[in-house]
Formats: structure tokens, C-alpha cells, sequence
């Protein structure tokens, strides 16, 4: 059964990161290329079929009130992350998945990942990047991916949330928001709302895969924080009539230091002849502290369907 509770390995990878030194190995990719606007024809293709696609980037770097931002002596930086489809990662031909941006000087560059095909969301494998950011004037970002199909060398880039590139600069704090919503994994969801409401969206089913995804605002009773960086954890529970075993997975995670979690999708596979399943949600953080999202300790309870 997948699980992703391989996300707290990479929690770890980035929570340490901004201790980090800046990647250097970059290298132009030439003015022919305009990044986001590129031409449909050759190697440079747009890609809208969600086979890549940049979920959320946040600075390295402090922010006074005034807006003022607090750089290192290496400058300031962010995080980038990008996820692409197993279906394409998994692909004879597949290369390499790259960051393309470019400051006030409009000489584009690409940069690789320091952290490859991190598996924290089912069906994607995330790739995450360090690159220097223009303050002043602002960064324009887009990831893309290389792919040998049939003989040619393609290049896919990232037009799933707009056909253009994105920013990072003052207006949104260096800031791009995870978005779940888009290229969103399809099939049956258990939704916990922050209203207190359980909704099913689809059809549980026994021998397929389920998503759940919490509200981080229903529970807050567990928000710790250390070296500047949440140090608190949501998990989610599941146990099938069939064999009684307890499965888990994160729905919250990726915080950083000065920033806080997102909220995560766990996936789980329904075993074969399942008919019923119960589930709840915890809430703890570094020093102690522990909450349960359980009806009172009855937990909730779901019908699966015969498949």
C-alpha cells in the first residue's frame, strides 16, 4: 500500500534547508528559448495534461514588517517545488526535470533539483529547487522536464496553472501558495472539513485507492514550533473490517523555517473484500502536545462498496 508517510524523510531535507549554501550548478539555456512563451512547434512544448507542474514556492530569506527583505551572505533564495506524473517519470525516455528562471537581466538559466522524485503525493513525484531570487525587481520562474520521444529530444514546460511564466516578488511575499486543486489526482475523496463535516466525494470501493484531505483549521490544537520551523505533524488513520490493521498517512507537511505546513493528500488502497472502514486524525507537535479528531474516540465510520 502506498503511503505518504515517506513525507517526513523529505520534511526533514527541508526543513534543513535553508542552512543550506545556494546549488551553483546552473547553466543557460540561451536567449532561443523564451520560457513560457515559447513556440508550440520543435522541441519546446507546453504541457497542460498536468504531467508537470510547480505546486508552491516560498523564500529563504526573513521579511521585516515593512516588507524589507532580510537576505544571507549568499543572498536570497527560495524554495521551489514541482511535481511530475509517475505516468511521464516512469517513461523509457524521461531525462531530467529543470527550473528555469530569469532576474532583472532577462538572461535565463536552469538549474537541477536537490531533492529528486520525492514520492509525496500519490501518483507524482516531487522535485525540489533552491534558486536566487531579485528582490528588487522580481524573478520569473518555470519548470520543465526533458524527454526523449521517438527519437527527439522534447522539452515539456509547465502551462497547467497559466501559459506564461510565474513571479516572485514583493507583492506576494516571494510567495506562490501550494495549490491543490489544480491537476489534482483523480478518484474517490474522504474530505474533512474545517466545519466539522465528512464529505465523501465518489465512490469507496473495495481493491481501489481513496484520498483524504483535512482542513488543517478543524484541529490547531498542536502548532509547535522550532528553529523557526513548524515541528508539529497531522496524520491520518484508517482500519479496514478485513483484517484490522492501521494504516496512516500525512496531511499536512513541506513547512519551512519563518513559514508554516500545507496541507497534503494521503492515499490509501482498499483491500479486496473490505465492506466497512473507520477512520481518525491526530495532531502532535515536538514538545508534547497530542490532539485527537476521533467523534470522541468512536472514530468515523464509512460503507465500501463490493467491487
Amino acid at each position: 500500500m502506498y503511503s505518504n508517510s515517506q513525507a517526513v524523510l523529505s520534511l526533514a531535507f527541508i526543513l534543513a534547508a535553508p542552512a543550506c549554501g545556494p546549488n551553483n550548478d546552473v547553466r543557460p539555456i540561451g536567449e532561443s528559448v523564451s520560457a513560457g512563451k515559447m513556440s508550440a512547434i520543435g522541441p519546446d512544448q507546453p504541457d497542460n495534461a498536468c504531467r508537470i507542474v510547480l505546486r508552491r514556492a516560498r523564500p529563504q530569506f526573513g521579511i521585516k514588517p515593512n516588507g524589507t527583505p532580510v537576505c544571507g551572505t549568499n543572498g536570497c533564495h527560495a524554495i521551489v517545488d514541482v511535481d511530475v506524473a509517475s505516468s511521464l517519470y516512469e517513461q523509457p525516455g524521461f531525462q531530467k526535470v529543470e527550473l528555469a528562471f530569469a532576474g532583472s537581466d532577462g538572461a535565463w538559466k536552469a538549474r537541477p533539483a536537490f531533492i529528486n522524485a520525492d514520492p509525496v503525493m500519490h501518483g507524482f513525484m516531487r522535485y525540489t529547487f533552491q534558486i536566487p531570487i531579485d528582490v528588487q525587481n522580481g524573478s520569473e520562474l518555470i519548470p520543465f522536464v526533458t524527454i526523449v520521444e521517438d527519437g527527439v529530444t522534447q522539452r515539456y514546460w509547465d502551462h497547467n496553472v497559466h501559459s506564461g511564466n510565474y513571479t516572485l516578488d514583493h507583492k506576494d511575499a516571494y510567495t506562490i501558495r501550494l495549490d491543490l486543486g489544480t491537476c489534482a489526482p483523480s478518484g474517490p475523496y474522504v474530505r474533512f472539513k474545517a466545519d466539522g463535516r465528512e464529505i465523501v466525494e465518489g465512490k469507496l470501493q473495495a481493491g481501489e485507492g481513496f484520498y483524504v484531505e483535512y482542513e488543517l483549521s478543524r484541529m490547531t490544537t498542536c502548532r509547535g514550533y522550532k528553529y523557526g520551523a513548524p515541528a508539529w505533524s497531522m496524520t491520518a488513520y484508517v482500519r479496514f473490517n478485513t483484517s484490522g490493521e492501521i494504516h496512516h498517512g500525512a496531511v499536512a507537511g513541506g513547512g519551512y523555517a519563518g513559514g508554516q505546513h500545507d496541507p497534503m493528500l494521503a492515499y490509501f488502497e482498499i483491500p479486496k473484500g473490505a465492506s466497512h472502514m473507520e477512520m481518525w486524525v491526530h495532531n502532535s507537535d515536538y514538545w508534547a502536545c497530542s490532539d485527537w479528531d476521533s467523534l470522541g474516540g468512536q472514530n468515523y465510520h464509512f460503507d465500501i462498496a463490493a467491487n
